[in-house]
Protein backbone atom coordinates (compact mmCIF):
# COMPACT_ATOMS: atom_id res chain seq x y z
CA UNK A 1 0.00 0.00 0.00
CA UNK A 2 1.42 3.43 -0.83
CA UNK A 3 1.57 5.68 2.46
CA UNK A 4 2.28 8.87 0.28
CA UNK A 5 5.37 10.94 -1.09
CA UNK A 6 7.40 13.73 0.35
CA UNK A 7 10.25 16.17 -1.22
CA UNK A 8 12.66 12.77 -1.35
CA UNK A 9 11.20 10.11 -0.84
CA UNK A 10 8.06 7.85 -1.10
CA UNK A 11 6.71 5.65 1.25
CA UNK A 12 4.93 1.83 1.00
CA UNK A 13 3.61 -0.35 3.46
CA UNK A 14 3.92 -4.02 3.07
CA UNK A 15 2.59 -6.69 5.89
CA UNK A 16 3.12 -4.14 8.75
CA UNK A 17 6.92 -2.74 7.46
CA UNK A 18 7.34 0.39 5.67
CA UNK A 19 9.52 0.64 2.95
CA UNK A 20 10.82 4.35 2.61
CA UNK A 21 12.25 4.81 -0.78
CA UNK A 22 14.55 7.68 -1.53
CA UNK A 23 14.50 9.41 -5.06
CA UNK A 24 16.52 8.92 -7.32
CA UNK A 25 18.78 10.36 -8.64
CA UNK A 26 20.65 9.88 -5.28
CA UNK A 27 22.88 12.77 -4.79
CA UNK A 28 20.37 15.58 -5.82
CA UNK A 29 16.92 16.01 -6.73
CA UNK A 30 14.99 19.33 -7.43
CA UNK A 31 17.87 21.10 -5.34
CA UNK A 32 17.31 18.92 -2.12
CA UNK A 33 20.27 16.97 -1.56
CA UNK A 34 18.80 13.73 -0.81
CA UNK A 35 22.17 11.81 0.28
CA UNK A 36 22.04 13.57 3.15
CA UNK A 37 18.10 13.05 3.91
CA UNK A 38 19.11 9.60 3.74
CA UNK A 39 21.95 9.89 6.38
CA UNK A 40 20.07 11.99 8.38
CA UNK A 41 17.22 9.37 9.12
CA UNK A 42 19.29 6.48 9.75
CA UNK A 43 21.42 8.41 12.15
CA UNK A 44 18.37 9.20 13.92
CA UNK A 45 16.35 6.15 13.69
CA UNK A 46 19.84 4.09 15.59
CA UNK A 47 19.54 6.62 18.08
CA UNK A 48 16.45 6.00 18.69
CA UNK A 49 16.86 2.24 18.58
CA UNK A 50 14.63 0.17 21.19
CA UNK A 51 12.80 3.60 22.45
CA UNK A 52 8.77 4.37 22.82
CA UNK A 53 7.42 6.76 20.88
CA UNK A 54 9.33 6.03 17.39
CA UNK A 55 9.52 4.13 14.47
CA UNK A 56 11.74 1.16 14.72
CA UNK A 57 14.57 0.21 12.12
CA UNK A 58 14.32 -3.01 10.85
CA UNK A 59 17.25 -2.93 7.82
CA UNK A 60 18.52 -0.37 5.42
CA UNK A 61 19.43 -1.36 1.78
CA UNK A 62 22.45 0.74 0.63
CA UNK A 63 22.21 -0.16 -3.12
CA UNK A 64 18.94 0.72 -3.73
CA UNK A 65 18.64 3.57 -0.66
CA UNK A 66 15.53 2.09 1.15
CA UNK A 67 15.13 1.87 4.87
CA UNK A 68 12.54 -0.68 6.44
CA UNK A 69 11.14 0.16 9.69
CA UNK A 70 7.92 -0.25 11.94
CA UNK A 71 4.29 1.10 10.96
CA UNK A 72 3.73 3.79 13.31
CA UNK A 73 -0.56 4.17 12.53
CA UNK A 74 -2.03 6.88 11.47
CA UNK A 75 -1.61 10.79 11.41
CA UNK A 76 -2.67 12.45 14.71
CA UNK A 77 -6.08 14.18 14.35
CA UNK A 78 -8.73 15.12 17.23
CA UNK A 79 -10.13 12.01 16.74
CA UNK A 80 -7.53 9.51 17.38
CA UNK A 81 -5.75 11.93 20.03
CA UNK A 82 -5.29 9.72 22.87
CA UNK A 83 -6.02 10.59 26.48
CA UNK A 84 -2.61 11.15 28.04
CA UNK A 85 -1.27 13.06 25.24
CA UNK A 86 0.54 15.59 27.27
CA UNK A 87 2.54 11.96 29.40
CA UNK A 88 3.19 10.87 25.84
CA UNK A 89 4.51 14.39 24.72
CA UNK A 90 6.64 14.67 27.92
CA UNK A 91 7.89 11.39 27.17
CA UNK A 92 8.70 11.79 23.46
CA UNK A 93 10.67 15.41 24.08
CA UNK A 94 12.37 13.78 27.22
CA UNK A 95 14.17 11.47 24.81
CA UNK A 96 14.29 13.70 21.99
CA UNK A 97 16.39 16.07 24.30
CA UNK A 98 18.41 13.47 25.23
CA UNK A 99 19.66 12.15 22.07
CA UNK A 100 19.80 16.01 21.52
CA UNK A 101 17.61 15.65 18.11
CA UNK A 102 15.14 18.36 17.17
CA UNK A 103 12.63 17.71 14.44
CA UNK A 104 12.20 20.27 12.59
CA UNK A 105 9.43 18.98 10.06
CA UNK A 106 6.17 18.37 12.29
CA UNK A 107 3.88 20.05 10.35
CA UNK A 108 2.94 20.86 6.71
CA UNK A 109 0.47 22.04 4.72
CA UNK A 110 -1.78 20.47 2.12
CA UNK A 111 -4.00 22.33 0.28
CA UNK A 112 -4.15 24.96 2.11
CA UNK A 113 -5.03 23.14 5.74
CA UNK A 114 -2.27 22.46 7.98
CA UNK A 115 -1.44 19.32 9.40
CA UNK A 116 0.63 17.37 11.83
CA UNK A 117 1.69 14.84 8.83
CA UNK A 118 4.65 13.32 11.25
CA UNK A 119 2.73 13.20 14.60
CA UNK A 120 0.64 9.71 14.21
CA UNK A 121 -0.91 7.61 16.52
CA UNK A 122 -1.24 3.53 16.92
CA UNK A 123 -3.20 1.43 19.14
CA UNK A 124 -3.06 5.08 21.37
CA UNK A 125 0.39 5.57 21.49
CA UNK A 126 1.96 8.65 20.14
CA UNK A 127 4.64 8.62 17.44
CA UNK A 128 6.90 10.38 16.07
CA UNK A 129 8.20 9.92 12.47
CA UNK A 130 10.44 11.21 9.39
CA UNK A 131 13.60 12.16 10.94
CA UNK A 132 14.92 13.26 7.37
CA UNK A 133 15.75 17.41 8.49
CA UNK A 134 16.78 16.69 12.51
CA UNK A 135 18.70 18.96 14.13
CA UNK A 136 21.05 18.22 17.05
CA UNK A 137 20.56 21.79 18.32
CA UNK A 138 17.81 24.12 19.07
CA UNK A 139 17.08 26.88 16.42
CA UNK A 140 14.71 29.59 16.18
CA UNK A 141 11.00 29.00 15.66
CA UNK A 142 11.41 25.39 16.78
CA UNK A 143 8.04 23.90 17.66
CA UNK A 144 7.80 21.25 20.54
CA UNK A 145 5.62 17.99 19.64
CA UNK A 146 3.52 19.44 22.81
CA UNK A 147 3.29 23.01 21.11
CA UNK A 148 1.58 20.68 18.33
CA UNK A 149 -0.49 18.25 19.86
CA UNK A 150 -1.70 21.19 22.13
CA UNK A 151 -3.79 22.76 19.33
CA UNK A 152 -5.90 19.89 18.44
CA UNK A 153 -6.64 19.00 22.53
Amino acid sequence: MNLGAGMVSKVYLNNGVVAKHYFKPFEKYVGRNIKWHWKAEIKALRKLKGKKHFPQLISEDHNNKIIYMSYCGDPLTKENLPKDWKKQCTEIENTLYKEDIYHQDLTGTTKGKQHHKNIHVKDGIIYLIDFGIWANKFSQGFNTVTDMVSKLA
